[in-house]
């Protein structure tokens, strides 16, 4: 996924059923009451007849289990000029931009870009690169609705459970809402009745994480709050027109519309062959370990949280590594980030995992290992020098072994 700023990686390292509705070809959808469609349709009106769009609002995300309790939010604002014009920006965290002739994804804690050409047609969503869609089905569903014609039919597909939902409140006042599920996430969608523009997103994907590890979920809440959209007014060019950094470095980007690739946007493949940046973390037992001082071993490095579902998905397979090739001489290490050590030592106790922790509170590791969606791993040969970085879990671990036996075979 798509590199986000640390407040909100958490969050949308969770989302993915949105990306995968927004990026893949549609299936047969379950039947939709009419008068779920009845709201869809009026909402597709509107995004549809609409010349131009501002919005404005906020992205939060609640998260508690056990003893932990996180909460994250970050503002954002979006233009939209028809027909294939937007700009969407969440402060220090993301920018995403068609104007007449180019497209751009640009994350500035990163300094990387994505360039692609703009979309030509009226509705441009299938000329998109991949991860600008799923970048914008993370943070702004409501400009998916404008660019496209079909997206309310596609953010049903795959669903269950399709339901017109009580009226949801905000601040007081009551707004009427969908209700659906899809992959153990619950969705609610709220309109503005007088708009009929989208005025709030929640996802609880709570039931989602327990069954992918994480007993103790209570709240995993993803809210995209739009508590202002307007449409009618004109927009200047110079909300459409942007200039690069100069020394802005270039991510892999998925220009040619392969949805299949996972991971469209990482830089990290700039540190295979290169020296695998040292540093020194406490294991669970405060045993001070330096990737140095393991120079003559072949060494994996994988960082993960317990929020995590593909890390959580990843973690036995990662466990049985450990143990088939450690007599051999391998070095495994699980780089929890930014979690509580209690945290990781319930989660590694309860799974009956026996590889060793590491505790990368702050994140500084994980930044000179760019890392910017979870799982990473990172294959380290003898030599010191990175040799292997994988992002995502796929449900196996046949490429990372691949790598681990090419660089344990390696003089």
């Amino acid at each position: 996924m798509l590199r986000r700023v640390s407040a909100l990686c958490a969050v949308l390292s969770l989302v993915s059923s949105l990306n995968a509705q927004a990026t893949k070809p549609t299936t047969s959808p379950a039947k939709i009451p009419e008068n779920v469609k009845s709201l869809l349709d009026e909402a597709q009106q509107a995004y549809s007849t609409a010349k131009s769009l501002e919005m404005s609002g906020t992205i939060s995300f609640q998260f508690k289990a056990g003893e932990e309790s996180r909460e994250f939010s970050a503002p954002f604002n979006s233009s939209f000029r028809a027909p294939t014009q937007f700009r969407h920006e969440v402060k220090d965290d993301s920018l995403v931009i068609s104007s007449s002739d180019k497209a751009y994804v640009f994350l500035p804690a990163e300094n990387s870009l994505l360039t692609a050409p703009a979309p030509k047609k009226t509705d441009g969503m299938n000329e998109l690169p991949v991860a600008m869609l799923r970048l914008l089905a993370d943070q702004n569903p409501s400009l998916l609705f404008a660019i496209t014609s079909d997206f309310g039919k596609q953010l049903l597909d795959g669903a269950t459970q399709i339901a017109l939902a009580d009226d949801l409140r905000i601040a007081g006042v009551p707004f009427p809402a969908i209700n659906f599920t899809r992959d153990s996430t619950k969705f609610t969608y709220a309109f503005d009745p007088r708009t009929h523009f989208i005025r709030q997103v929640r996802l609880d994907r709570a039931d989602q994480m327990k069954k992918r590890g994480r007993d103790d979920v209570r709240t995993a809440m993803l809210t995209i709050d739009y508590a202002k959209t307007t449409g009618g007014q004109s927009i200047p060019d110079s909300a459409f027109t942007w200039i690069p950094p100069k020394d802005v470095k270039t991510m892999r980007g998925d220009v040619d519309g392969d949805s299949e690739s996972e991971q469209p946007d990482q830089p990290v493949a700039a540190l295979v062959g290169k020296p695998a940046p040292d540093f020194t973390l406490n294991d669970l037992e405060g045993k001070a370990v330096t990737l140095a001082e393991l120079k003559g071993s072949v060494v994996v490095l994988d960082f993960w949280a317990t929020w995590c579902g593909p890390c959580v998905a990843s973690m036995p397979h990662l466990d049985k590594l450990f143990k088939d090739k450690s007599p051999d001489g391998l070095k495994v290490f699980a780089v929890n980030l930014r979690e509580p050590k209690a945290a990781a030592e319930k989660f590694i106790r309860t799974k009956q995992l026996t590889l060793p922790v590491l505790l990368d509170g702050k994140g500084e590791v994980a930044k000179k290992y760019l890392v910017s969606g979870i799982p990473q791993t990172v294959v380290i040969g003898k030599d010191g020098l990175i040799t292997k970085v994988i992002v995502g879990f796929g449900g196996d671990d046949s490429e990372l072994r691949a790598a681990v036996d090419a660089a344990m075979s390696a003089n």
